[in-house]
C-alpha cells in the first residue's frame, strides 16, 4: 500500500487502505468483508473535505481477492433500509480498477450487476492461471450489456502478482494506462498524465 501511495500521491491521487475481514472469528466471511468495504467508503465520504477528496471520484482499486470484493460490491444490493442509507451514508462507487481479477470460483454469470452499473478498468495477464483473463473479458461483456463502460488491458507476460507493487515497482506496469483511463473518466486534471 506504502508502495502504491508513494506512486500516486506526487500526482494528487489519495490512497487509503481498506483491511477487511477474511478468516474466523467471523462466521461469515463474505458479508462481513463486504461490510468492512461499505464502512470503510462511509468513513472516507464523511471525512471527504476534511481529507480533501472529492467523494463522487473514488475508485476501488484491488488485487486478486480484494478486486473480487469491489466486483461483489457491485453485483450486491444494499440490504440496509432506505432509512439507514440516509443516516449511514451510501456505499456504492461509481468508478473499479481490478487487477487480476480472481473469479472466487464462481462463473461469470453469477456476478450480476444492477442499475447505474460502474465504471470498470481490468487489467490481467495472458499467463494469469489463478485469475484467467477470459474471466476479466466475461465480466467486462456482463458489465456492458448492462450499459456499464469496461476497459480490459490484458498484458501478454505476467503471474498472478505480476501487478502488485514490489521494491522496485511492479512486474508489470500499469499505472500509464491506468493513469490514461482516469483522465478519461475526468477523474485527473492534465497535470496528472
Amino acid at each position: 500500500m506504502i508502495r502504491l501511495a508513494r506512486r500516486f500521491n506526487p500526482l494528487g491521487i489519495a490512497v487509503v487502505g481498506v483491511r477487511y475481514r477474511t478468516a474466523p472469528p467471523t462466521l461469515n466471511v463474505p458479508g462481513d468483508a463486504l461490510e468492512d468495504l461499505r464502512r470503510a467508503i462511509r468513513v472516507i465520504v464523511a471525512n471527504a473535505e476534511r481529507w480533501r477528496i472529492t467523494p463522487d471520484r473514488l475508485v476501488g482499486l484491488g488485487y486478486s481477492a480484494g478486486a473480487n470484493l469491489l466486483l461483489r460490491h457491485a453485483c450486491t444490493d444494499d440490504d440496509r433500509s432506505d432509512a439507514d442509507v440516509l443516516r449511514q451514508g451510501a456505499t456504492r462507487l461509481g468508478y473499479l480498477a481490478l487487477m487480476c481479477l480472481w473469479p472466487h470460483d464462481q462463473p461469470v454469470e453469477a456476478y450480476a450487476f444492477h442499475a447505474n452499473p460502474p465504471h470498470v478498468f481490468l487489467c490481467t495477464t495472458c499467463e494469469d492461471t489463478v485469475a484467467p483473463p477470459a474471466f476479466s473479458e466475461g465480466i467486462a461483456a456482463a458489465l456492458r450489456s448492462e450499459g456499464g463502460q469496461a476497459d480490459v488491458m490484458i498484458f501478454p507476460k505476467g503471474d498472478h502478482l505480476a501487478f502488485n507493487f514490489r521494491e522496485d515497482g511492479p512486474e508489470v506496469d500499469w499505472t500509464p494506462t491506468f493513469l490514461v483511463w482516469l483522465h478519461r473518466m475526468k477523474l485527473l486534471g492534465e497535470r496528472s498524465v
